[in-house]
């Protein structure tokens, strides 16, 4: 009887993936899957030449991350280039918090201006402050808030997966599927 080197579980000797962990058995006849799980919401295999990837992955482009929102795609595995390990900062967040920093700022100005005549705004003034702190600690967030990701490039398509969903065996192995079939 044959047994799963992830975790020790007896398998069944046609089986592609341990029963137990999920893990792949080994890759045969030309072919790598990579199953979902509960740390993974994405599924890769890599049969037939063709790199496949279906679920909830981020797509890399000019530096910007985009959510794939459960679609499939795909490249030719002669088309890889590598696999490398990135941050995931996103600056579309930062842009945003820098406008509604000037919003304050255009809406702390009104009220300093309106306060000078006598005019009090109290409440609006407390709601200003709550919404600025509100404000800080979500720069402080995106400054120190970095996902790191495993980037799987290939020419013209670049595909980032979290790197807490791969162990290094699994990543050790699809990089031997990825570069066995180039």
């Amino acid at each position: 009887m044959a047994y799963c080197k992830y975790c020790g579980q007896p398998i069944d000797s046609d089986a592609a993936f341990c029963s137990s962990c999920g893990n792949p058995i080994s890759i045969k006849k030309n072919t790598y899957i990579l199953p979902r799980n509960e740390r993974r919401l994405y599924e890769i295999s890599v049969e037939n030449g063709v790199f496949s990837i279906e679920g909830d992955f981020l797509y890399l482009d000019n530096m910007d991350f985009y959510s794939s929102n459960g679609c499939v795609d795909g490249a030719p595995v002669s088309d890889y280039i590598g696999i490398g390990f990135l941050s995931k900062r996103s600056y579309r967040k930062v842009l945003i918090f820098f406008i509604a920093g000037t919003i304050f700022t255009f809406f702390k100005n009104v009220l300093d201006y309106l306060d000078k005549f006598g005019v009090s705004l109290r409440p609006v003034t407390v709601i200003y402050y709550i919404l600025m702190g509100i404000c800080i600690y979500n720069l402080v967030k995106i400054l120190l808030d970095k996902k790191k990701v495993i980037e799987i490039s290939f020419i013209g398509k670049r595909f980032a997966i979290p790197q807490s969903s791969i162990n290094d065996e699994e990543l050790h192995v699809l990089k031997l599927a990825l570069e066995n079939k180039k």
